[in-house]
């Protein structure tokens, strides 16, 4: 290619290019409000872009579709050199990255490893387009959305590897051909131009003819893709050759920046933007939510200013509209792939509900875009300037299915934090515009005033204790452990059998323990997650203040609950206003009293067992594997696993204050999870939490399994087996 014309046309590919992409990043400084700027632990985000950016570790959940991005994304990262060749050919034809050429480097030959390197991976590129294009045409699977732009991409990246592939097939051709046509007539226009063509190999064509390169079957080991494209071009004449090697030079220069250009327009923008978001994602606890305020009257302070100036600093509570989005927000709707694996995780999705995690993230991204006047390749939202993200982006319907289960996040290949979002629309719709379902408004009030979301009494949160010597903390002076009971085990009969059992086992091992009593308030978890913050930190500072006065005065040393959500808020989030606790979660406790020998059970169980992880457990917590210690210690005990399990179990359909709210369609999340867990064949399921053991349990008597599965939590299957089964409440 002509010097000046390679410059023009990489000056205005190029250019282009950055235009586009600027226009895109300018709209993360665009955003009302300032995000987080994340650069502590540089390393360990460094790590992670390596094993989930590059790595694509995340990518592995899905076998065939992972192995065809992987495919395609390694290559595309080997064949960058071999672009940067090709465009500096465009200005130097005897270019080749100055350590790539025939010449060995320092006696190493890099230019030939790099060859048949670059040939592998060139036909892994074609086998990964061809995957991909199986996935779409013929398995068509119900997350992915087929869209001519993602054919385009994958005809763009096929017809790249095979120009790349005909063009060094035809130079292969072209040097057999010019030691034997042009030894005596070297100065022929044909010869001039093919010496030309072939300078990336050697100085002139006596040097080429003499170094092997005429002999085309010595390049089957080296490039076989190379060679098997000579053999194909093998009856063509060399102006044939020249003219094809230049066409498809130019072709490759074209669609590169072709490809390029597309990049900011559609979803493959993620390719620039889904490592920086691996980068800067949270390190915080899984499933942690930010404060916004550290007490109830810092709460009100910001509500006051917000009313008064009507600017938006009501970011502060909760996302109302496009400005309430800071630039990472944005970095994570511009990083989505469509890859769908979030929806096809998602148990609101999977039982017909309108929350479909990768809908509401295009849905905001396009918007953005339609805000910042920038064009996508396909329609965008046409309601974006209205303001309000719900009704006019988002359908309220949308916001208040979701269960907080992060199970979209767990399946993310590039960390989008679907949850947080969904929570702050939430907090807006509740603490701004007052819009709460009317499901929720009496569990609010009775938290508010008697302390747990079912309003009973107060005076009643220790009565499963009846029968049972269980302390309160006010009276003794020092144990080990401070039972949290929970609002489920206080005041929900089936739960109670659990923590009763827990206690039994407790006994058994010698641990001292002890209760709050009427001195617990529930922790606030379902109040923060269905948006009513205030709520939360009435219900934290009343609980922090009691905590503190005990610890302060050393009668505690940890905490454990049988309720994985009162585990996390405790855990995670109480230190954000000041609670500093070591917490954990009964299977924890025993798990570690198994393992000292305090705890040793005996009795057989017949039975065969399915496990139901608890989303707040296994994906919060990390711990999944616990339960299944605490049950592999029971002696017979078969335990059997569902299709989804451990991080990727599938959602009760109770956390994020769904356990008080309808379900918008007659397909029921519980449902759904008994039926999968009574397909095991096991007789029994094991959980190991309280609001998992009431849904899970209704689904199977409303279900399939009525007439088979019982529902148990581990405490309880534990305690049959070392002989402590609880004795029944008053």
């Amino acid at each position: 290619m002509n010097p000046l014309l390679s410059c023009l046309a990489l000056l205005m590919g190029l250019g282009a290019f950055l235009v586009s992409v600027w226009l895109r990043l300018r709209l993360l400084a665009k955003a009302g409000v300032k995000g987080p700027w994340r650069l502590d632990h540089f390393w360990i985000r460094w790590r992670r872009v390596i094993l989930e950016g590059f790595g694509q570790r995340r990518l592995r959940n899905y076998p065939l579709s992972g192995m065809a991005h992987q495919l395609v994304f390694f290559g595309f990262l080997v064949l960058l050199l071999r672009t940067v060749v090709l465009f500096g050919r465009g200005f130097d034809p005897s270019f080749n990255l100055w350590i790539l050429g025939p010449d060995a480097w320092h006696g190493l030959p890099l230019g030939a490893i790099y060859a048949c390197l670059k040939d592998i991976v060139t036909l892994l590129v074609m086998i990964g387009v061809v995957l991909f294009a199986y996935q779409r045409l013929v398995a068509r699977p119900k997350r992915l959305s087929l869209t001519l732009e993602g054919f385009v991409i994958l005809a763009l990246i096929f017809l790249l590897m095979i120009a790349d592939v005909t063009y060094e097939g035809a130079l292969r051709r072209l040097a057999t051909w010019i030691g034997s046509a042009c030894g005596a007539n070297s100065e022929a226009e044909l010869c001039r131009s093919v010496s030309q063509l072939l300078a990336p190999f050697a100085h002139s064509h006596q040097e080429r003819s003499a170094s092997g390169l005429a002999n085309i079957e010595a390049g089957w080991a080296v490039e076989p893709l190379a060679a098997a494209a000579a053999w194909v071009l093998r009856h063509r004449d060399a102006a044939q050759l020249a003219a094809l090697a230049r066409a498809t030079y130019v072709l490759h220069f074209t669609l590169v920046l072709g490809f390029l250009n597309i990049l900011p327009y559609s979803k493959h923008f993620h390719v620039l933007t889904a490592l920086l978001n691996i980068f800067f994602d949270d390190l915080g606890p899984d499933g942690r939510l930010k404060p916004i305020a550290t007490s109830p009257d810092q709460l009100l302070d910001i509500v006051e200013r917000a009313a008064e100036s009507g600017t938006v600093e009501t970011v502060a509570l909760g996302k109302g509209d496009l400005s309430h989005l800071n630039w990472k927000d944005r970095l994570d709707l511009f990083s989505c792939t469509e890859c769908g694996r979030c929806s096809d995780h998602c148990p609101a999705y999977l039982t017909g509900k309108q929350l479909d995690p990768k809908r509401l993230t295009m849905a905001l991204r396009d918007a953005v875009y339609e805000q910042g006047k920038l064009p996508v390749l396909r329609g965008s939202n046409p309601t974006a300037d209205s303001g309000e993200l719900v009704p006019n982006i988002i359908h309220p319907d949308v916001i208040w299915a979701c269960t907080n289960c992060r199970a979209c996040e767990e399946q993310c290949p590039v960390r989008i934090r679907y949850v947080d979002t969904i929570v702050d629309m939430r907090r807006h719709l509740v603490m701004i515009r007052g819009e709460v379902p009317s499901e929720l408004a009496r569990p609010f009030d009775a938290a508010e005033h008697n302390g747990n979301p079912w309003n009973l009494a107060r005076k009643e949160r220790s009565d499963w204790t009846r029968g049972m010597s269980v302390p309160r903390l006010a009276e003794v002076e020092k144990v080990d452990v401070l039972l949290w009971a929970g609002c489920a085990a206080s005041y929900d009969p089936r739960a109670q059998r659990t923590i009763r059992s827990l206690v039994a086992l407790l006994e058994q091992a010698s641990v001292s323990f002890a209760i709050l009593g009427e001195e617990e308030n529930c922790t606030g978890d379902f109040a923060r997650r269905a948006g009513n913050e205030y709520l939360f930190l009435k219900l934290a500072e009343s609980n922090i203040r009691t905590l503190d006065k005990y610890q302060n005065d050393g009668r505690f040393d940890r905490i454990v609950s049988a309720c994985p959500h009162c585990v996390t808020t405790l855990r995670h989030e109480y230190p954000d206003f000041g609670g500093q606790y070591r917490v954990q979660h009964h299977s924890e406790l025993l798990e570690e009293l198994l393992a000292d020998k305090r705890l040793q059970p005996q009795r057989p169980f017949a039975s065969s067992v399915a496990i139901h992880d608890a989303c707040t457990l296994s994906r919060f917590a990390d711990a999944s594997r616990v339960p299944r210690d605490v049950l592999g210690a029971v002696p017979g005990l078969r335990l059997l696993e569902p299709e989804h399990s451990g991080r990727h179990g599938l959602c009760c359909g109770a956390g994020g204050a769904q356990m008080w709210l309808k379900e918008q369609n007659s397909q029921r999340m519980n449902v759904r999870r008994a039926r999968e867990l009574a397909a095991t064949g096991a007789t029994t399921v094991a959980t190991s939490c309280p609001f998992c053991l009431t849904t899970v349990q209704d689904g199977a008597l409303t279900g399939d399994a009525s007439s088979t599965l019982q529902v148990s939590d581990i405490a309880e299957l534990l305690a049959q087996s070392c002989g402590v089964d609880s004795p029944e409440s008053d």
